[in-house]
């Protein structure tokens, strides 16, 4: 179909009469992008407009005589379909718009790589071949839980449904969300600034003997009625809202009051028999006000196991974590460090084992996985081997839902760009190739940082092989993970930093846009902490000095607020740049 041509365009876009938020939305896109790569304006009017025999038909209009299965899509699947000289673009709430960005995408050459680079091509004709395609995603919640995907505008044209608790706006498809916050919520729902001081008995008693704030005791009916008092409270509050989360606090400590503890050993000795049971009892307690909000609860470290003799309900998602895991190896091939090791009493099972056994019980399972070191996020962190098998593991093993979490606290120094970008095309689509996967990293890198991209993959294909016998996990010492020094080449570290300062120094010579050169000069910070980490291991004081303040003004210049998941970046005249740099954090 010859849609532009010429400078002028013999179609029109067609949206139904009674338009939804997001049919509106959709068509506005279509007709916003066109122009962009072609400078033709487009018509955008109703189905009710006089006839015209070339339209591209966005959502409900039409659907009739298109043939497309409509209810079949539901609120995210899309249907793209050429008919004589028509082309419909269907799809439920967001699924339609998910539909303008595939078809602009992979049918156009656009490129949404991150929240500042689109690549938008420009064409003097614009054509759409002969399509006959139905999308439907496996995931039904996809989130990559990295700064640079906060961005609403970027998460929607990513297919991301759920902007790391942000509000995808209705006009724009909305998304999957929360009521109160999304995830270690016991303190929320039974708050101990309220009740602790009162009724101590509604918190975990610990292996001391104590009653402390950690956990809830789940066994005592007064704190199920104030949990479901809050919930419906939120509920009511929220009334979009999709999930609900009903889950431990972070941390150990679960109860082992005599009645906890006897309900977790009748059931398979594990604590997560407890977390179910409470999960359930309130999932049952609001599904008839409430029937389309699932309750989300956690098994998570003391709780990853599957209990036995109880099943999570219909309307309960629990959210299986993979924290203990080696991320360097793929979760299903690599056992080394996806044991739990929290209690003696707890299953020392695999995380494969663990999620096979949740898949036999629970229908709606989603996965919380790690992608970064969260005691270094500037560091290097070369986990882009394992991230396409491991999201395919998950939709092998009864995965309905993945959470992807990454550096969510500050702009990245290391490639949280590239990794949100990969992160929201597997979760669209687990089951990509390797060679569509690794075409993705060559189209990202040569987008984002130009000419020098080439020399950016190179080095991300040389950190994978330094640190390919390393298993590491998601709060490792950048010197473990590239190897400082090995049992032949005591100076490991200064050979990786002298061939990959000279990557960068290519990439950047490769390039005189300054706005490339600005993303090249921000991922290789993380050269520049590894190697203040390097100098603070030799002792080398005076050079670690020096690094330590290049370091702190690269910050300062690329806006980096965070080096770790905890505290925040201190002033500079609370610094001591003489100690390593894991000390910037207060």
């Amino acid at each position: 179909m010859k849609i532009i041509s010429g400078g002028t365009t013999d179609y029109r876009i067609v949206i139904p009469e009674c338009p939804t938020q997001s049919e509106r939305f959709a068509a506005d896109e279509l007709a916003k992008y066109f122009f962009r790569i072609t400078g033709v304006s487009m018509t955008v009017c109703d189905e009710n407009a006089p006839l015209w025999d070339k339209e591209i038909v966005i959502g409900r209009a039409g659907i009739m005589d298109s043939g497309i299965d409509f209810p079949e899509l539901g609120e995210e699947g899309y249907a793209l379909k050429s008919l004589d000289e028509k082309f419909y673009i269907a799809g439920g709430t967001r699924g339609v718009i998910y539909g303008v960005y595939s078809l602009l995408e992979d049918l156009l050459g656009c490129g949404f790589f991150a929240p500042d680079c689109e690549c938008v091509p420009k064409l003097e004709e614009l054509s759409l071949p002969e399509t006959d395609i139905k999308i439907i995603p496996v995931f039904s919640f996809r989130d990559a839980y990295w700064h640079s995907a906060f961005d609403t505008d970027y998460a929607v044209k990513r297919k991301l449904n759920n902007a790391s608790g942000r509000p995808i706006p209705d006009s724009c498809g909305g998304g999957v969300s929360y009521a109160g916050s999304f995830v270690h919520t016991f303190n929320h729902l039974v708050d101990p600034d309220i009740y602790f001081e009162s009724h101590p008995e509604y918190y975990g008693l610990t292996e001391s003997g104590e009653r402390k704030p950690y956990q809830l005791c789940l066994s005592n009916h007064k704190v199920f009625d104030t949990a479901l008092e809050s919930v419906k409270k939120l509920l009511r509050e929220n009334p979009g809202a999709r999930i609900i989360s009903v889950s431990q606090n972070d941390g150990g400590n679960p109860c082992v009051c005599p009645a906890c503890s006897a309900f977790d050993r009748d059931h398979g000795g594990t604590p997560s028999a407890s977390i179910i049971n409470f999960a359930n009892m309130i999932a049952e307690a609001i599904e008839n006000e409430f029937p389309d909000v699932l309750v989300d609860t956690l098994a998570y470290q003391y709780s990853r196991s599957a209990p036995e003799g109880i099943v999570p309900r219909e309307n309960v998602i629990v959210r299986l974590c993979s924290i203990e895991c080696c991320f360097s190896h793929p979760i299903d091939d690599c056992r080394r460090t996806a044991r739990v090791a929290w209690d003696s009493a707890v299953s020392k099972k695999s995380f494969p084992e663990d999620l096979n056994e949740w898949g036999l019980i629970c229908k709606h399972i989603h996965i919380w996985d790690y992608t970064t070191d969260y005691s270094h996020y500037l560091s290097v962190f070369p986990n882009f081997n394992v991230l396409r098998q491991n999201v395919g593991f998950f939709a092998d093993n009864s995965a309905v839902g993945i959470f992807e979490q990454g550096n969510y606290s500050s702009i990245s120094g290391e490639f949280g760009e590239l990794k949100a970008y990969l992160l929201s095309r597997l979760l669209w689509n687990p089951y990509m190739t390797e060679g569509e996967y690794s075409g993705y990293i060559d189209t990202f890198c040569n987008a984002y940082y130009g000419a020098g991209g080439k020399y950016i993959r190179e080095y991300i294909d040389f950190c994978h092989s330094r640190a390919r016998d390393v298993h590491f996990g998601i709060n490792h010492d950048p010197l473990a993970i590239i190897p400082y020094e090995t049992e032949s080449d005591k100076y490991a570290g200064e050979s990786f930093l002298k061939i990959a300062e000279e990557l960068f120094d290519s990439a950047m010579k490769a390039s005189d846009d300054e706005i490339i050169r600005s993303r090249i000069a921000k991922s290789a910070v993380q050269l520049v902490y590894y190697g203040a980490l390097l100098d603070d291991k030799r002792q080398n004081h005076e050079r670690l000095e020096a690094a330590n303040r290049i370091l702190y003004d690269l910050l300062m210049k690329f806006g980096i607020t965070h080096i770790s998941e905890w505290g925040h970046l201190r002033p500079e005249n609370e610094i001591d740049f003489t100690k390593s740099p894991v000390y910037f954090m207060g």
